[in-house]
């Protein structure tokens, strides 16, 4: 063999025969593990089949999230380090999926071009943080305040719905 394929423990057939299949390169270039404030993962990257002129199928996939564009861009250095051409060399690629606050548990797949046989290349980990409830008291602007007085201001969550806002001072509690 010339090292350019590989065994898939998947490819074992029900006779015993192996099934060869051809292996992905990849290289996620996103600085790991992935970060987000804004709820939105960015990962960049390439991928290619060897034995093949035209990049295969890539996505991410994590808790039932799915991956909102996936762009590909030309990457002249991979095609030169591999002694392949292409389909304009599209190597390259950008992900960009929205993911709610916490921490995930990703998974990089590729797919050779025009198929559906996805095989995993990497997991990897992202943590998007909340950005949290916002909120401000606009009337009275000076406290301390020593009267009955109205209060008025704003709260706004900007990742989720607000059922209820109450304001608590001292020992009592009013919805608002």
């Amino acid at each position: 063999m010339d090292g350019s394929l590989a065994v898939h423990p998947a490819r074992l057939r029900s006779n015993g025969a192996i099934a060869m299949t051809r292996r992905f390169q990849h290289r996620i270039e996103t600085a790991l593990p992935l970060q987000s404030n804004t709820g939105i993962l960015e990962i960049s990257g390439w991928c290619l089949l060897e034995g093949t002129n035209r990049p295969p199928e890539i996505n991410v996939i994590a808790d039932r999230v799915a991956i909102e564009s996936i762009r590909r861009h030309p990457r002249p250095d991979v095609s030169a380090a591999f002694k392949v051409t292409g389909e304009g060399d599209l190597w390259g690629f950008e992900l960009r999926g929205r993911f709610p606050a916490g921490a995930h548990w990703l998974k990089l797949l590729a797919a050779p071009p025009g198929t559906d046989e996805w095989q995993p290349l990497q997991q990897f980990s992202a943590v998007v943080f909340s950005r949290g409830l916002q909120a401000s008291i606009e009337f009275p602007a000076d406290p301390p305040v020593r009267e009955s007085v109205r209060i008025q201001g704003w709260v706004a969550h900007p990742e989720a719905s607000l059922r209820e806002v109450s304001l608590h001072y001292g020992t009592r509690r009013v919805s608002c």
